[in-house]
Protein backbone atom coordinates (compact mmCIF):
# COMPACT_ATOMS: atom_id res chain seq x y z
CA UNK A 1 0.00 0.00 0.00
CA UNK A 2 2.23 2.24 0.74
CA UNK A 3 4.41 1.70 -2.57
CA UNK A 4 1.59 2.40 -4.71
CA UNK A 5 0.97 5.89 -2.48
CA UNK A 6 4.56 6.60 -3.01
CA UNK A 7 4.12 5.95 -6.69
CA UNK A 8 0.86 7.68 -7.64
CA UNK A 9 2.54 10.82 -5.58
CA UNK A 10 5.15 10.79 -7.70
CA UNK A 11 3.24 11.21 -10.83
CA UNK A 12 0.81 13.50 -9.95
CA UNK A 13 3.87 15.81 -8.84
CA UNK A 14 5.06 15.14 -12.25
CA UNK A 15 1.83 16.00 -13.84
CA UNK A 16 1.85 18.84 -12.24
CA UNK A 17 5.20 20.07 -13.48
CA UNK A 18 3.92 19.12 -16.94
CA UNK A 19 0.73 21.65 -16.96
CA UNK A 20 3.43 24.52 -15.17
CA UNK A 21 5.39 23.60 -18.13
CA UNK A 22 2.45 23.66 -20.70
CA UNK A 23 1.01 26.63 -18.94
CA UNK A 24 4.48 28.55 -19.70
CA UNK A 25 4.70 27.53 -23.52
CA UNK A 26 1.31 29.15 -23.70
CA UNK A 27 2.04 32.84 -22.81
CA UNK A 28 4.41 33.99 -25.37
CA UNK A 29 7.34 35.65 -24.52
CA UNK A 30 8.02 39.44 -24.68
CA UNK A 31 10.20 39.85 -27.33
CA UNK A 32 13.27 41.98 -26.80
CA UNK A 33 13.55 45.34 -28.94
CA UNK A 34 16.15 45.60 -31.17
CA UNK A 35 18.92 48.43 -31.34
CA UNK A 36 19.06 50.11 -34.83
CA UNK A 37 22.73 49.06 -34.97
CA UNK A 38 21.63 45.44 -33.95
CA UNK A 39 18.92 45.49 -36.90
CA UNK A 40 21.59 47.22 -39.51
CA UNK A 41 23.94 44.27 -38.48
CA UNK A 42 21.59 42.01 -38.90
CA UNK A 43 19.97 42.74 -42.84
CA UNK A 44 23.13 43.89 -44.25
Amino acid sequence: MFLTNLLLGCIVFIEICNLVIRIVKIIPPDEPKLDEEIRMKMYS
